[in-house]
């Protein structure tokens, strides 16, 4: 059986042949057709030859089909064969082999068929079985001025109906209007357009199911593209003033980019299942019009800024790929960025965003966060970063705020950090690094460093400021005595030194400790340190326990220091210095009225004791039982007292009362540099442990030791103030002196 059509308008010519065998079990045969156009005019050389995804029309075909094309000059051809297709030159003929689908795939692709010659006649038969053949004519022409429109023709009417293809290639540039669609009835149908030039989309009120445009030049939307699959392509930019309304929207660009700084691209992604995704290799200036701009593996080679003008920014890319890459990313969204439970994935180097309610980002790198801002109530605001996160600008939630990074943490000199909530930053094996003149404010802060910090002015308002250094010290990041932390109560760790430059593994810096003691504003503090602790307050605060707590602690032999330049500083829980660690805790005010008290035990195993007051230190009994002094200052090293009135046993109303003035280890120093009292119901115990002058308890006063009326309670043996006690076994030598105490005077 052969069929012949005849040419319509000298565009196609279809032949098909067929061959039938009789059985006593009717059958139709099977059926070949091939498509195409009858004339192509290609541009420049190699040129891509593009004959559709339908060249193939067949029935009751399952295996391989052979299609061969003849030309004169068979060095022209140049291919590459894949995706299930065969491709081999034999004589002048290009042999292609693969299923109906492959091949019609293959020949449907840009990059698999090229021609690289001047104008020819091409001959194509498909052949399937050795018995089915269709066979038809192609003339590839050389480029001529003008529009040149080339249709498919109709499928031939077989066992199921076959749906209509346009594939138009255009010479030079292309204007598209609702007419020029109408004409070729394309209508709620699918468009491929292929222009060598511009192509200017001023269409308005005709949907399409799919349009593809690829531009040899610029892509130019003045009207309303709407589709619900839309795939744009341009050799140089995308934009204009229009809109591009679709469910799956693809932008790709050759060197050019999408929209401007000044015309964003106007978008308005359809359904909840619509994403946007492309390749745009320059800027992408995009803007959502309605709803949500949903991500889905968009490339830009520069900047990408996107906006929203109702919706929020969300990321739908699945296997971890990021929702955006871009060397630069700017997000205006004025709904939310990124969901509950799903953040947007951003790969980038530069980052600046705005979002109201929630903003939820993560980096697949390391980025530089020029500004953020999140407003609403109860606002969210998180950047996770899988490399360094730098703060280099303004960063700011009206809620809470999570930064966090796999690497370090650094701000610059410029650079802000505010939430009105709370404030959470943490690096899992870098420091966190404030330069000097940065800012951190919060209502409650917590930093957690994998190494060190250097902290120049961190805020936690009236919360708790938490500071943990896993690996390193926590340094004062300036030179000058301005406020570093600040809050409701801080508590600090640091596996090395706080205030001191002491490496992980207790090594010194290359600097040396650089001690530069961190300046605090706080009701509260509580600190542990392997290394020093070395603090300072412009006010009066408690050493207290925190969450369980103690006060002050180095674990591995640091020394600690306190300095409170204000009326009054409590010691309200344990200070502790081990080995030759020692203890400095002093408070002065402009008065000379302040006053050190402590409730708490102020410890140290072999270090000198320091306490330093204007007016007096204070042990403060917890109860009417007598106190006695080593029940809160023990250290085997020497203690000393600097005070006008030197060291006072008082209850809680600070009036004097009962208990003991004496060392816990002996032998041993107590220096008094002030005056000192040992008032009624109080004595002093001192111990002499040998013969030795250095082998006995002293107690040294520079100014008047006043020696009050009344018995001690509880009463020594001979029922004096001053009781001396004998170390075991001692037996002093007759006419022995023993000098054990010493006063500028005593009354």
């Amino acid at each position: 059986l052969s069929v012949t059509l005849a040419p319509q308008a000298g565009k196609v010519l279809v032949q098909a042949q067929a061959s039938m065998a009789t059985s006593s079990q009717p059958q139709l045969a099977p059926t070949l057709a091939l498509q195409m156009p009858s004339e192509l005019t290609l541009l420049g050389k190699p040129a891509a030859l593009v004959l559709g995804t339908n060249v193939l029309l067949a029935s009751g075909i399952t295996g391989e089909v052979t299609v061969t094309l003849r030309a004169a000059s068979a060095a022209s051809w140049q291919f590459s064969a894949g995706e299930g297709v065969s491709a081999a030159l034999s004589g002048s003929d290009l042999v292609l082999s693969g299923s109906v689908s492959d091949l019609n795939n293959w020949l449907g692709a840009a990059d698999n068929l090229r021609w690289n010659g001047d104008a020819a006649a091409v001959q194509i038969t498909a052949t399937a079985a050795g018995l089915v053949q269709a066979s038809a004519s192609l003339n590839i022409r050389t480029p001529l001025d003008g529009l040149l429109d080339l249709k498919m023709g109709p499928a031939p009417l077989m066992g199921a109906s076959a749906t209509r293809s346009d594939t138009l290639q255009i010479s030079g540039n292309l204007t598209v209007t609702d007419d020029w669609l109408s004409q070729r009835g394309l209508s709620g149908g699918a468009l491929k357009l292929q222009a060598s030039g511009a192509i200017v989309w001023q269409a308005i009120t005709t949907p399409l199911a799919s349009v593809e445009l690829r531009a040899g030049g610029a892509l130019h939307i003045e009207g309303t593209l709407e589709a619900a699959q839309a795939h744009l392509s341009a050799a140089t930019s995308i934009s204009g003033a229009g809109l591009v309304k679709a469910n799956q929207l693809s932008l790709n660009t050759g060197n050019g980019d999408v929209g401007s700084a000044a015309a964003a691209l106007r978008i308005d992604l359809q359904g909840s299942d619509a994403r946007l995704g492309g390749q745009v290799r320059g800027a992408a200036y995009i803007s959502e019009a309605s709803g949500n701009l949903m991500l889905d593996r968009l490339r830009a080679s520069g900047l990408a800024a996107l906006s929203t003008d109702s919706g929020s920014i969300v990321g739908v890319s699945q296997a971890g790929f990021a929702d955006l890459q871009a060397a630069s990313v700017v997000l205006v969204s004025s709904a939310e960025i990124g969901a509950e439970g799903d953040a947007l994935v951003l790969s980038t180097a530069s980052l600046s965003a705005s979002g109201v309610g929630r903003v939820l980002i993560d980096t697949q790198g390391a980025v530089s966060v020029s500004s953020l801002a999140v407003s609403g109530t109860d606002a969210v605001a998180s950047v996770n970063a899988r490399g360094n996160l730098a703060l280099a600008g303004s960063v700011s939630s009206s809620g809470s705020l999570s930064l966090n990074s796999r690497g370090e943490i650094t701000q610059s000199a410029s650079g802000t950090v505010t939430a009105t909530g709370a404030l959470s930053m943490s690096s899992v094996r870098g420091n966190i690094t404030q330069a000097a003149g940065g800012s951190i404010s919060s209502v409650g802060a917590s930093l957690d460093a994998g190494a060190g910090m250097a902290l120049g002015s961190v805020n936690a308002g009236s919360g708790l400021l938490s500071l943990t250094a896993r690996a390193g010290s926590i340094l004062d990041a300036d030179t000058t005595d301005n406020l570093d932390l600040s809050g409701g109560s801080v508590w600090i760790s640091a596996s090395e030194s706080i205030g001191e430059n002491l490496l992980a593994g207790g090594l010194v810096a290359e600097g040396g400790l650089a001690p530069n003691a961190l300046d605090i504003n706080t009701a509260t503090i509580s600190a542990v340190a392997a290394g020093g602790l070395r603090l300072n307050s412009e006010a009066s605060l408690t050493v207290a326990s925190i969450s369980g707590s103690l006060g002050l602690v180095s674990t591995d032999g640091g020394d600690i220091s306190l300095n409170v330049a204000d009326d009054r500083l409590t010691v309200a829980a344990e200070v502790r210095a081990v080995q030759g660690g020692s203890i400095s805790l002093s408070v002065g005010n402009t008065a000379n009225t302040s006053v050190l008290a402590i409730s708490g035990q102020v410890r140290a195993d072999e270090g000198a004791l320091q306490l330093a007051a204007d007016a007096s230190v204070d042990l403060v009994a917890a109860d009417s039982a007598p106190l006695a002094m080593s029940d809160l200052i023990r250290t085997a090293g020497d203690v000393v007292i600097t005070a006008g009135s030197g060291l006072r046993i008082v209850n809680a109303d600070g009036a004097n009362a009962a208990g003991t003035f004496g060392r816990s280890d002996s032998p041993g120093l107590i220096r008094i540099v002030g005056n000192q009292t040992i008032a009624a119901n109080q004595r002093l115990a001192l111990q002499i442990s040998g013969e030795d002058d250095d082998q006995s308890d002293q107690l040294q006063v520079t100014g008047t030791l006043t020696i009050e009326d009344g018995s001690a309670t509880p009463a020594t043996t001979d029922g004096s103030v001053i009781d001396i006690q004998l170390a075991k076994d001692l037996q002093p030598r007759l006419a022995r002196s023993y000098g054990l105490i010493e006063a500028g005077s005593v009354v």
